[in-house]
């Protein structure tokens, strides 16, 4: 928001605060994954070992996108009616609606990032999580900066994908390097 208001002036962050709230629609089903996944992974953990996790996790991602994905479709749909039931006819334009939709779009991005998250969370290995606040910090200003510049208030929340993306291999990657050295152990351990 301060990068669109300080490159681009205040009405627009009006609008682009307004086109991106309604994506508040999606944080129920953002909480409840964060509140339950970290535990019943722990569990899968406990209980079955760090590959039988990360398995679970990609199994859990994979049924909770479905919905997520549609519930995003159905906001991209209908962003011209939800900004209208929301605000008033200034921010019912293309270009808050598309702003609304990629908003959405990014927030799928997250929440699918957000697994490997959650299953560092189950492991206590939280150094990639602290290593990913620091990056995003970077990332976000960095690559916010040069798209708002480029896209102009549009580049805004293709910035978020950007690093919804990069975060999300980068978290992956800390989460499943472990279960595939875990799993290639086990595997020296047989005849």
């Amino acid at each position: 928001t301060w990068i669109v208001g300080a490159l681009l002036g205040s009405p627009l962050v009006a609008g682009y605060r307004a086109a991106t709230y309604v994506t508040n629609l999606l944080n129920p089903l953002d909480l409840s994954v964060s509140n339950y996944l970290p535990v019943k992974a722990a569990q899968v953990l406990q209980a079955e070992g760090h590959p039988a996790m990360v398995q679970w996790l990609k199994k859990q991602a994979l049924l909770l996108c479905i919905p997520y994905a549609l519930l995003v479709l159905g906001i991209s749909i209908g962003s011209y009616w939800l900004l209208d039931v929301f605000f008033d006819e200034r921010y019912v334009t293309e270009l808050f609606a598309l702003i609304l939709s990629i908003s959405a779009f990014g927030r799928l991005i997250g929440f699918a990032a957000n697994f490997a998250r959650l299953g560092l969370m189950a492991t206590e290995n939280n150094r990639p999580i602290m290593y990913s606040q620091i990056i995003s910090l970077a990332v976000f200003v960095t690559v916010s900066i040069g798209f708002v510049t480029w896209f102009g208030v549009v580049g805004a929340p293709l910035s978020r994908i950007v690093l919804h993306v990069l975060l999300g291999v980068y978290l992956t990657f800390s989460l499943v390097k472990p279960a595939k050295e875990q799993s290639l152990n086990l595997s020296s351990l047989l005849p």
